[in-house]
């Protein structure tokens, strides 16, 4: 997801696409119409393995593959209803997940970053993203 990582953490870049999908022009979703969201995920995960040609090591839970795993805290009021957890997953995340598991190697647990220093991290991205606004003329 965030960080550094072997593995399939990229899904989450690989769900943005997708979940734009599956919306109803009108914010709807229409029974047959549209994907469903067990579909999306299927696309997000076992789909995007397929997309970079590695779904013998990802995509999937299963003996033998790396195991990737994010934990959701569905308490918090963003996933407010949870009637169907995939379609709020799909649907309404923002991200935001508790704990990730990347290969067997906790990379968040309860919401914080363990596996890089977050803060400098984010200095880091900003320092970057005004050298290149300067660089490209859209800041000065």
């Amino acid at each position: 997801m965030l960080v550094e990582r072997e593995g399939s953490c990229g899904a989450r870049a690989a769900l943005a696409p997708v979940q734009a999908a599956g919306r109803a022009e009108d914010g709807e979703q229409r029974a047959g119409l549209l994907p469903q969201p067990e579909d999306i995920l299927a696309e997000a995960t076992v789909g995007g393995a397929q997309a970079v040609n590695q779904a013998k090591q990802i995509g999937s839970l299963e003996v033998g593959k790396k195991a990737d795993v994010s934990i959701f805290d569905t308490v918090k009021p963003e996933w407010q209803p949870v009637l169907n957890p995939l379609a709020n997953l799909v649907h309404a995340s923002r991200g935001g997940a508790d704990t990730v598991i990347c290969n067997g190697r906790v990379l968040m647990e309860g919401g914080v970053v363990l596996s890089i220093d977050e803060a400098r991290a984010l200095r880091e991205a900003k320092v970057r993203g005004e050298r290149i606004a300067r660089q490209s003329g859209l800041w000065e």
